[in-house]
């Protein structure tokens, strides 16, 4: 908490002068693949608190209304290991009000290679669904708050731009910062992000 309030308050390090971007930790996974294909390892990334604790200040009620709505856009609960190839095949042959032509896109390397300027395109997308000026989200204990928009603002700013340039640290030690392009897998938001990076470039 103290250091949520030192970003707000304009501060980029904790009290002992450490970055408060500090690393994501990178491991690989194995995924499933047919017998005769190759072996399919992916990097996984292990997010530090404090940036998943500022995004979820801000994104948990707008993902939390996309996960009890099961009829908008979002496929969690579909995961192969779930039986979601089976919900998606039902899904599909109800054809109550359906369309009748679907198309799927799966770009190789997709998370690794979207462009930051996507990444802010949908970071502006997300801003424009808050307000900083009509305090917090009300709860039973505080009914109604009150906010400082300037220290929200810093925070979600410090939370778009450590999407972006968080330090990677690798299994053998070695770390690297992304120049240009790529999303972490292990963000709160990279399901919500992907999605709007897909429709920019479908749009284009």
């Amino acid at each position: 908490r103290l250091n949520i309030h030192r970003i707000k308050d304009g501060f980029h390090t904790d009290i002992h002068g450490n970055d408060l971007m500090y690393w994501n930790q990178v491991h690989a996974r194995s995924h499933l693949v047919e017998t005769h294909n190759e072996d399919k390892i992916r990097a996984v990334y292990g997010v530090p608190k404090l940036l998943l604790m500022a995004e979820c200040m801000f994104l948990w009620p707008i993902i939390n209304h996309l996960l009890m709505n099961t009829s908008g856009p979002m496929l969690w609960g579909s995961e192969t290991l779930q039986g979601g190839w089976y919900s998606l095949y039902n899904w599909f042959s109800q054809g109550d009000s359906h369309y009748s032509t679907f198309l799927a896109f799966d770009w190789k390397q997709f998370d690794k290679r979207t462009q930051f300027e996507l990444v802010d395109m949908a970071h502006t997308i997300l801003r424009s669904y808050l307000t900083f000026t009509e305090g917090y989200v009300p709860t039973t204990d505080y009914p109604h708050t009150a906010t400082n928009p300037q220290r929200l603002q810093r925070l979600w700013d410090w939370m778009c731009t450590a999407i972006k340039s968080t330090p990677d640290v690798l299994p053998n030690g070695d770390c690297y910062i992304r120049q240009h392009a790529g999303i972490a897998s292990g963000y709160f938001q990279t399901p919500h992000l992907t999605p709007y990076d897909i429709l920019q470039y479908t749009s284009q």
